[in-house]
């Protein structure tokens, strides 16, 4: 395949997969993801099935399904609506396929895995802060292994002369506790400057995606601790702020990944400095989201 092909391909499963990332309802198919990428169906199934290595139905259907888990973990949406946004029109279809992908059906999936009681030391706060341009690279697998391809993104920034300077940013699409590790999806990203000027065709080729990260309020918990960091610890925070103390300040969570920013050096001495965002819907929304 000539190496511009190759490009094109990349470009356009890029697109796609962003626009799942950020469009991900029940309206959406496979023939509307075509006609965005500019493909017909038939090439576009064989070029995700290539690149994401699932076809795009059986990618929509899992990753609905994996939001729906988490909602009944981290949320007090009832299991219909949690079925609704997943695109099942009765909770009895609701029930036979999210069993099917997970053992329990909906309601005793909850019961077994939402915490009975959340409770953190860590100090929380609300944020507001402005968008950002970001460079990154996605990581599949792990999350504890994500830091790994941020050696590959800082030394591409500084080959092109971009500063790679400020803390890294890792932005979790999934949930460990219903996404099975292999699949898990993070993004590793550091700061681009404001009008720094990039060409965005060499950078995708190079494997690199440049996004914009949202601004808005955030709900910020402060984590100080050596590295391995403490992973119940931040769990333990994460399920607080969104089953205690948002409902208390009777603030919602958006629909969107959180994200972590911490120091770039993983062998730096002494507690490192951790900041991890809950994205919160703007105040005068009613409708309830999360993540």
């Amino acid at each position: 395949m000539k190496a511009t092909t190759q490009l094109e391909h990349a470009l356009k499963l890029q697109r796609a997969v962003e626009h799942i990332d950020l469009h991900l309802g029940p309206e959406l198919g496979v023939e509307q993801l075509a006609r965005l990428s500019g493909m017909s169906e038939f090439h576009f199934r064989r070029i995700f099935r290539h690149g994401v290595g699932e076809s795009p139905a059986r990618y929509l259907r899992r990753l609905r399904l994996e939001r729906a888990a988490r909602h009944l973990i981290a949320s007090h949406l009832s299991v219909r609506v949690v079925g609704q946004q997943a695109g099942y029109e009765t909770i009895e279809a609701f029930n036979r396929s999210f069993s099917a992908s997970f053992g329990l059906p909906p309601a005793r999936f909850r019961q077994t895995r939402s915490p009975r009681r959340a409770t953190t030391e860590l100090p929380v706060e609300i944020q507001s802060l402005a968008p950002r341009r970001i460079a990154c690279i996605r990581h599949v697998g792990p999350y504890a292994e994500a830091h790994r391809v941020l050696t590959t993104l800082a030394g591409w920034m500084t080959h092109q002369g971009v500063p790679a300077r400020g803390p890294a940013i890792y932005i979790y699409w999934d949930d460990q506790r219903s996404t099975p590790a292999r699949k898990l999806r993070c993004d590793v990203a550091l700061t681009l400057p404001p009008e720094f000027p990039v060409e965005r065709e060499l950078w995708i080729e190079a494997g690199i995606r440049l996004r914009k990260l949202a601004g808005g309020d955030y709900a910020v918990v402060h984590y100080n601790g050596p590295y391995p960091y403490d992973v119940a610890r931040i769990q333990r925070a994460y399920d607080a702020v969104y089953m205690g103390w948002l409902p208390r300040l009777g603030r919602l969570a958006a629909d969107a990944p959180t994200f972590e920013c911490a120091p770039q050096r993983r062998d730096l001495e002494g507690p490192h400095r951790v900041a991890l965002h809950i994205p919160l819907l703007p105040t005068q929304t009613r409708t309830h989201a999360a993540r």
